[in-house]
């Protein structure tokens, strides 16, 4: 048993690494269950500003954590090309640099494997959560969100293809979401639509996004991905979502999509690469 409840204790750092080193094996070794599984997430959301507690986060945690999930595909076999990509959340979020971590304990984030001499910038991740709905410094009006979706993106020093959106929807605050400014029924959707793209066109600036949740029992289709494809308000073939460029001043043009277009069955065709990121169960703000 641990000796602590809160996460950032070498005990409790010691019962992640036993997940770890499970779930890696698994995924390498079970392809019927995990063959879509492409990255590891190490910690969702640690402690913001409270670096007096994590302080081990990056300098023990993320080193340590690194090197099992690693050890394990080394003695798997794993080849260079299969290997697990690790995302960790980026500096701006509050909880130390983990690359700097990762790089003063002498791991070269950037090999795909200990004893490899080949180099790829993307493999190890930083991931990014973007809630426009809880910024308080967005003004209650639809123009003031499409110009923060426009504008949020990651400090310089994390802007690079390591960088992902691991989440954020289309939900607006909770005071406003049923205002008729901002209610989800239909003469609101194409609003929604270019709220959609703006923000996934400046995520896609960097390495790209995993919306919020697939599919959520909330009937309420700003948070499920599958319902807004459903009514219409995502595409379900997301190169459609360019016809509209609500960050170029285009503020009234909707997404033409027929409702039937938007039904999915089973998945979206998307074009390019889909990252499936399986995030450990730790919540860091324990």
């Amino acid at each position: 048993m641990a000796a602590s409840a809160r996460f950032y204790t070498t005990s409790n750092y010691e019962r992640a690494y036993n997940v770890l080193d499970w779930l890696t094996e698994a995924i390498h070794t079970n392809t019927a269950v995990f063959s879509a599984v492409g990255t590891l997430g190490l910690v969702n959301e640690p402690l913001q500003g409270q670096y007096n507690i994590t302080s081990t986060l990056t300098t023990e945690y993320y080193p340590n954590a690194w090197k099992r999930i690693r050890a394990i595909e080394d003695r798997l076999e794993v080849p260079s090309s299969s290997r697990l990509h690790i995302s960790m959340m980026n500096t701006r979020w509050g909880a130390g640099d983990p690359l700097q971590g990762l790089s003063d304990a002498g791991i070269d984030v950037n090999n795909r494997s200990s004893s490899s001499s080949s180099s790829v910038s993307s493999f190890a991740l930083l991931e990014d959560h973007r809630w426009i709905k809880y910024d308080p410094t967005v003004l209650f009006t639809r123009q003031a969100y499409i110009e923060s979706a426009c504008s949020t993106r990651a400090d310089t020093r994390d802007r690079n293809s390591r960088l992902f959106v691991g989440e954020w929807a289309i939900s607006p605050a909770e005071s406003v979401q049923s205002t008729s400014t901002f209610a989800g029924n239909g003469g609101n959707r194409g609003w929604y639509s270019r709220f959609f793209a703006a923000q996934m066109q400046t995520y896609e600036r960097d390495g790209g996004w995993v919306y919020w949740s697939w599919r959520v029992e909330l009937n309420d289709y700003r948070w499920s991905y599958q319902d807004a494809v459903t009514v219409g308000v995502i595409p379900a073939n997301l190169t459609q979502v360019g016809d509209v460029q609500p960050c170029n001043g285009d503020l009234t043009t909707g997404l033409k999509i027929g409702r039937s277009e938007g039904i999915l069955s089973p998945m979206p065709s998307i074009e390019g690469a889909v990252l499936v990121c399986l995030m450990v169960v730790f919540m860091g703000f324990y």
